[in-house]
């Protein structure tokens, strides 16, 4: 038996065309790193989360590195 905690295909489905706008939006400015579309989702991020700021990180090694 599959219990789905997540629906993300619908949500996907759902996302898709904005998803795929803002990938090729990132691949063609080419800045995968930094840049403003990494800054503009850490400050989103930040505020959905009701604090001052966000860092983007690559992996969770370094995300928790940063939290030391």
């Amino acid at each position: 038996m599959t219990t789905l905690v997540w629906d993300y295909l619908a949500e996907y489905e759902e996302e898709r065309d904005d998803i795929l706008d803002a990938v090729d939006h990132v691949f063609r400015s080419g800045r995968l790193v930094l840049g403003n579309s990494v800054r503009s989702f850490e400050e989103e991020f930040a505020a959905y989360h009701g604090v001052a700021h966000g860092v983007g990180v690559d992996n969770g090694t370094n995300a928790v590195k940063l939290g030391l």
